[in-house]
């Protein structure tokens, strides 16, 4: 998406994101999430701090601020992930009409070093293709009219876990392990609470409590299981549907 395209979403972008983050801080901070989200919605093929803030601004001698706010916003700010994703959920069940399933499924993203969390060389659905990628596990509201994303956890390969070192470099807490992509459905990001956690409140909703039994093995929820034909449990997919 090039500036003039984005210019005319800059209404919608401007009230999506005023909604995301209404009461989280200083204004300085919530105009950083504002220019890091734009730049990943820019084109460019590098997502990464540095080249974002290139595409951010107007002269070469603006770099360097522009870019010191972004890596501000998302490594030292503490935004209230599981807030804003109560949020995000939230505005999907209201403006969403029909919503009448969750699913489960992962989704991959090209990277191009070895850097990033979790980042190595395996399959993603996303690409169709074994790459070198990240993965992560995500939650969806879904019914006729579209879907959307409310949940997002990054999947660790065990070439990762049982690199302590690796971990500790990128950031990774000491006490996160290996789980299988169906495992983290049910323990969420980092966090004791379910990755299902109800968009009304802080307690699993009703859809987030039925789906939540499914993966422990409540048969009383129907859903499917997609086996994707590849060699590993981690590869496999799923889809929960028709849940009241």
């Amino acid at each position: 998406m090039n500036r003039r395209e984005l210019g005319k979403l800059e209404r919608e972008l401007r009230e999506y994101l005023d909604g995301m983050v209404e009461g989280m801080g200083r204004i300085e901070r919530k105009a950083a999430m504002r220019n890091y989200v734009v730049g990943l919605l820019l084109d460019g093929e590098r997502k990464s701090v540095e080249p974002m803030a290139a595409r951010l601004v107007d002269a070469p001698e603006q770099i360097g601020a522009m870019r010191q706010r972004l890596l501000d916003c998302v490594g030292q700010a503490d935004w209230r992930e599981s807030e804003m994703l109560r949020r995000l959920a939230c505005k999907l069940e209201r403006e969403l009409p029909g919503v009448e399933a969750l699913v489960v499924d992962d989704t991959g993203f090209p990277k191009k070093g070895e850097l990033s969390v979790g980042v190595a060389r395996q399959y993603s659905g996303t690409l169709g293709r074994t790459d070198n990628c990240q993965v992560a596990t995500s939650l969806h509201l879904a019914g006729e009219q579209g879907s959307g994303c409310i949940g997002l956890t990054v999947y660790l390969p065990e070439s990762w876990t049982s690199d302590g070192r690796r971990c500790r470099a990128a950031g990774v807490p000491k006490e996160i392990g290996f789980r299988r992509k169906w495992e983290i459905v049910g323990q969420g990001p980092q966090r004791r609470e379910p990755m299902m956690e109800g968009p009304r409140s802080g307690r699993a909703s009703p859809r987030g409590a039925r789906a939540l039994g499914h993966f422990l093995g409540n048969p009383g929820v129907e859903g499917e299981r997609r086996d994707t034909g590849h060699q590993t449990e981690e590869d496999s997919d799923f889809a929960l549907h028709r849940i009241a």
